[in-house]
């Protein structure tokens, strides 16, 4: 996935954790982006209420590590893929019905931006 991201940005990046939004609010600032131009990919609920406190669309992935809280996270998050490899398979096909085609800035996990 390395080859579609320009940037990524870690835990290292932020001084407060998930799901306190500065991580997101550091990415935006950097990328001179609005919360409208971004997509967050998450695949835990505490990193979903971090993009949802940020004001960003949210993609949740499903992981087995988050069963427990997986009605919540599906409820909080705006679309749910099963893995990174639906993702991809997705933006390869391009397909303009969905959030995703409207989003310059696409994060996953813990924040990285499509090239």
């Amino acid at each position: 996935m390395d080859e579609y991201f320009s940037k990524v940005y870690t835990h290292e990046d932020a001084k407060e954790i998930k799901p306190n939004p500065e991580i997101y609010l550091t990415m935006m600032k950097e990328l001179e982006a609005s919360p409208e131009e971004c997509l967050i990919f998450e695949d835990s609920l505490i990193g979903v209420e971090a993009a949802n406190n940020a004001g960003i669309e949210v993609v949740a992935i499903v992981d087995r590590y988050s069963d427990h809280d997986r009605e919540r996270i599906n409820s909080c998050s705006d679309v749910q893929f099963h893995d990174y490899e639906e993702v991809l398979s997705f933006i390869e096909a391009d397909n303009n019905s969905s959030p995703l085609s409207n989003s310059s800035n696409v994060n996953v996990e813990d924040s990285a931006t499509l090239k």
